[in-house]
């Protein structure tokens, strides 16, 4: 789901570029399946993708944590699973397929459009 509108469209890449907010933030199932109807093995398949948020989710000592600081861990989760839910289900379902590089900014960018 976006909301297009809310901020200026931006030119880039010979595309236009909305803000807002993805259910699922990136799509490389079709991808794969497009690399199988090529006649590609999985193990040949080798998956590279940019998302517009840091792909790592950092382990934390949450023993000492208060209520707010459990609510601030809370959303940073809910925001990793919403960046990275399609790469992981694709990761999930196809296991013979390499993936190589998940890349993405290491804070959230305001607009999600990531400068490459």
């Amino acid at each position: 789901m976006s909301f297009p509108g809310v901020f200026k469209a931006v030119e880039a890449f010979d595309s236009v570029w909305f803000t807002g907010n993805s259910v699922y933030e990136i799509d490389v199932i079709q991808p794969i399946n497009h690399c199988r109807d090529l006649g590609y093995e999985d193990r040949d398949i080798v998956v590279d993708a940019i998302v517009s948020g840091n792909p790592q989710f950092h382990h934390v000592l949450a023993k000492f944590y208060n209520a707010f600081a459990v609510a601030a861990r809370t959303f940073e989760t809910q925001s990793y699973y919403e960046r990275m839910f399609g790469l992981l289900r694709a990761r999930d379902g196809h296991p013979d397929v390499q993936f190589r590089n998940i890349l993405g900014p290491q804070r959230e960018m305001a607009n999600k459009i990531v400068p490459v």
